[in-house]
């Protein structure tokens, strides 16, 4: 399994997030990634907060290469979670300025996949990607 990237994990929860929201790190980062627009983004989560309801990197969603596989997460709009969602390894997230994307509850992502969101995109519950 991949090692948690403690730093950007610290980063991302405290840069997007209220600090009593960010304290209980919902967002967990694994392996590479790369962090954009992070003071730009609107994460808000409409479910019970605690940690790892996100989840990016992880490698048990797929593609596994500890070398060379970096994930990029560029979220400039509002990201909606309504529960535990989780990206593969190597995924690429994109959400424009004025974007929204909704995620319902155990959504995932395969490693290696793009998600790119430039209006809005809605998923439902129970959704995985690949």
């Amino acid at each position: 399994m991949r090692e948690m990237n403690l730093f950007s994990t610290i980063y991302l929860n405290f840069i997007t997030l209220p600090f009593d929201q960010a304290i209980r790190f919902p967002i967990l980062i694994y392996g590479k990634v790369t962090i954009k627009n992070a003071r730009k983004a609107r994460l808000i989560f409409h479910c019970p907060l605690r940690m790892g309801i996100l989840q990016i990197g992880k490698n048990n969603l797929g593609f596994i290469d500890k070398k060379r596989c970096c994930s990029i997460w560029n979220v400039a709009g509002t990201l909606h979670i309504y529960g535990k969602a989780g990206f593969g390894q190597g995924c690429c997230v994109e959400v424009g300025r004025n974007a929204v994307l909704t995620l319902g509850k155990n959504f995932n992502v395969t490693g290696r996949s793009t998600l790119l969101c430039q209006n809005s995109i809605t998923f439902g519950n129970e959704c995985l990607l690949s």
